[in-house]
C-alpha cells in the first residue's frame, strides 16, 4: 500500500490513542483484548492483506527455527521479518479503517509494527516523523493495560530514535 494514496483521516484516527471510544472498555477489557489480539494466529487473520500468508509464513519457518505463528512471535521477535511487521501495519489500517476492532489495540498494533521494524534496523516501512512516532510511543506506555511484554519494544524504539535525532 502506498502511503501517499492513505487518506489522511484515515492515518490521522489511526494515530488517536486514547480517544473516546477507549472509555467504554475497562481496563481489564482492553487487557483481555490486546492479549487475546497477540495471541492470534498470523495465518488467519493476515489473509485480509495478505492471500498468500500461509505460504509466507512457511518460507519464514524454513528461514528461522523459531516458527512465527502469533502476532506476539513476530513483535516481539528478536529480528521479526520486515514483511510480517509490514504486513501487521497494513492489518492494523484496515481494522482501524473498518472498525473492527477497539482503535487503541489498532493503534498500538499499527504502532508496535514500526517499533519492531525500527528495532530490526529498517526504518523503511514508515515515513511517520520520528517525533511522531515518539509521541505515539509516549501514549502507548501511559495506557495502564499495556502488555507487560510490549513495554522493552516500545522503549527499545525510544532509545533508538532519541539516539538518531
Amino acid at each position: 500500500m502506498d502511503i501517499d494514496k492513505t487518506d489522511s483521516r484515515a492515518l490521522s484516527r489511526l494515530l488517536d490513542i486514547g480517544n473516546e471510544e477507549s472509555h467504554l472498555w475497562t481496563e481489564d477489557e482492553l487487557a483481555a483484548m490486546l492479549r487475546h489480539q497477540l495471541e492470534a494466529p498470523l495465518a488467519i487473520d493476515l489473509k485480509s492483506v495478505a492471500a498468500d500468508i500461509e505460504n509466507q509464513l512457511r518460507e519464514l519457518r524454513d528461514q528461522d527455527d523459531k516458527p512465527l505463528k502469533t502476532f506476539a512471535d513476530a513483535l516481539f521477535h528478536p529480528n521479526p521479518p520486515l514483511v510480517l511487521t509490514t504486513l501487521i501495519k497494513e492489518f492494523a489500517k484496515q481494522l482501524r479503517e473498518q472498525q473492527v476492532l477497539n482503535d487503541d489495540i489498532a493503534s498500538f498494533l499499527y504502532v508496535a509494527a514500526i517499533c519492531a521494524a525500527i528495532g530490526n534496523g529498517d526504518r523503511s516501512m514508515t515515513s511517520l516523523e520520528n517525533d511522531t512516532i515518539l509521541d505515539n510511543i509516549e501514549q502507548l506506555l501511559s495506557l495502564p493495560w499495556l502488555d507487560e511484554r510490549a513495554r522493552p519494544l516500545l522503549e527499545a524504539t525510544i532509545k533508538d530514535l532519541s539516539a538518531g535525532s
